[in-house]
């Protein structure tokens, strides 16, 4: 296994892309040990990709893309501005409700910080919030789009291990809106102690007009979700079906997507789907070669030694991948990790489902852990502000998190709620 890892590590060390980096040392690993053949390894990184549920990563990608470009999310976003902006600091849960609504949609956490730093960014600096606490509250609520379905990281860790992608997508809604409002407890300490006033006054007739504007989009989460709970559709398939419900709100009703809009469209999904796949094809051989030299059980006596509580198992699990999310972006690491400690996580009496969200609300909080950070990175760079001027904020946001993520760890039915109606 030293030998296998140790080659990706210098790689990603010197530079080298990380799907380029797993795909060259799973081929220096089988030519050295001569434990396979080169010609299966790329049989895998094909078995990787040809598979049906992938086929929701670019229909949701190019959902979110025709969301954003065709004035659906302008519209989605009056209902949280006009329920959560009347309280103190309502910017502030303005844009964590606006980002579970976006993530409910858009599927991608980091088209979902940099849409929503682009829109709340200037208001909330002229309301009075420093730019370093609006990057962290925007790096954070952007990422609960890899909880709150479609979330692109539910379907991959569904995907790659063995789980239930409908299940998913019912497991992370609860869990999603319990960290949004742990998010939400800080913007009130913080809006608190800086005396900031920037309640949203009310007009007479504003909460209709926010129904309005907002109940046709809305039907795009009832679709996916509604579809799955009732059993009408798979994943994939409510994918596809929000697609075609995105394009003619978009196109056809409120006309506001351009032919120029949907060549962009499908041209940035073809480009993100490309690079996802790439990812997919490397790690799916990388996994595959981890469980030929038996990775899963070198790490499980690791932990068997440590404890044989299958909490204290699973604590660990989740600190290691706290770990890694700190150098590892959220979709390889997904990808390299859920065929190792899937198994584990059942082995010692988890439910696969209530593992899988738990999994995906810890890479969450990768996306903000710099080096990698890309979450933060993102909001950082479009609010124009530097890196240590989030701090203490995201330490504080951070904390918050991990404390959602205990609580689901404690109570297991906050995940399973929803998804044992789809039984």
């Amino acid at each position: 296994m030293v030998y296998l890892l140790l080659p990706i590590a210098f790689f990603i060390f010197i530079g080298i892309p990380i799907a380029f980096s797993m795909g060259l040392g799973s081929f220096i690993y089988v030519t050295i040990t001569d434990t396979s053949s080169t010609t299966l390894v790329v049989q895998k990184m094909i078995d990787g990709v040809n598979s049906f549920p992938l086929l929701a990563v670019p229909l949701f990608i190019l959902m979110g893309e025709i969301v954003v470009r065709g004035g659906v999310m302008e519209r989605l976003m009056t209902l949280p501005n006009v329920l959560l902006g009347r309280f103190t600091g309502g910017l502030g849960y303005v844009n964590i409700g606006s980002s579970v609504l976006l993530g409910g949609i858009s599927g991608s956490a980091v088209a979902d910080v940099a849409a929503l730093s682009t829109v709340f960014g200037p208001e909330m600096k002229k309301r009075g919030f420093a730019s370093g606490f609006i990057a962290a509250l925007q790096g954070c609520s952007g990422v609960l789009a890899a909880v709150i379905p479609p979330s692109i990281v539910l379907i991959l860790i569904g995907v790659s291990g063995g789980v239930s992608i409908g299940d998913l997508f019912l497991a992370g809604i609860i869990p999603g809106i319990l960290t949004a409002l742990s998010l939400m407890v800080y913007v009130y300490i913080y809006s608190k102690k800086n005396n900031i006033r920037d309640k949203v006054i009310l007009k007479k007739g504003d909460f209709k007009e926010a129904i309005q504007k907002s109940i046709l989009p809305l039907g795009l989460p009832l679709i996916i979700l509604g579809g799955i709970l009732l059993g009408i559709f798979t994943a994939t398939e409510s994918a596809a079906i929000a697609v075609f419900y995105a394009f003619i709100l978009s196109r056809l009703i409120y006309r506001e997507l351009s032919w120029e809009d949907i060549k962009e469209s499908l041209f940035s999904t073809v480009i993100n789907t490309g690079a996802i796949m790439i990812l997919i094809a490397a790690s799916t051989a990388l996994a595959w070669l981890l469980t030929r030299s038996r990775a899963t059980e070198h790490l499980l006596s690791i932990f068997l030694n440590i404890s044989e509580s299958p909490l204290v198992i699973l604590l660990l699990m989740i600190l290691l991948l706290l770990l890694l999310g700190i150098v590892l972006e959220a979709t390889p690491l997904v990808l390299i990790t859920a065929p190792l400690l899937m198994p584990i996580a059942t082995d010692i009496g988890m439910d696969p489902v209530h593992f899988g969200t738990i999994m995906a609300m810890s890479l969450a909080i990768g996306s903000n852990t710099p080096p990698m950070a890309l979450s933060l990175l993102t909001a950082c760079r479009i609010l124009k502000t530097d890196v240590d001027k989030t701090f203490p904020h995201i330490l504080y946001f951070i904390g918050l998190m991990i404390l959602s993520i205990l609580i689901v760890v404690a109570f297991p039915d906050i995940a399973l709620f929803l998804p044992s109606f789809n039984d």
